[in-house]
């Protein structure tokens, strides 16, 4: 046991852009062994020395949409995606993330817009 006794805390520490690939790739072999993906880690979670988890702060923004049932048409929703798609690939982020009801009638076309699905989750906002 370490004599620090902050060093059987967890800590949050920046991981620096561009990465350490080692890092990197002990972080997602790390959660890949339990039962977890790393999307976009800005941050690596260790407790007495080892990686015990990560955060994305900011990198990969949430994009959150209401597309009007009765005034825009398929193609015209499709285009305005496409366009906040180009919108954000300018800014150099790795991705966007877009929360979708299953009911939606964009759910069942995600994946053949380029979307793979990471998990089923409920949202929850903190406003400050």
């Amino acid at each position: 046991m370490s004599d620090n006794i902050l060093d059987n805390f967890a800590t949050l520490t920046a991981i620096r852009h561009p990465a350490n690939p080692e890092l990197l790739r002990a972080l997602v072999e790390t959660a890949a062994a339990d039962g977890h993906n790393v999307f976009g880690a800005t941050h690596l979670i260790t407790k007495r020395g080892q990686i015990a988890g990560y955060m994305s702060l900011g990198m990969i923004p949430t994009v959150h949409t209401w597309f009007s049932t009765k005034l825009l048409k398929a193609s015209d929703s499709l285009l305005t995606i496409k366009a906040a798609e180009n919108q954000l690939a300018l800014t150099s982020v790795p991705g966007v993330i877009i929360p979708v009801s299953p009911d939606s009638p964009f759910h069942p076309v995600m994946e053949r817009m380029g979307y793979k699905k990471l998990y089923s989750a409920d949202l929850f906002i903190k406003e400050f």
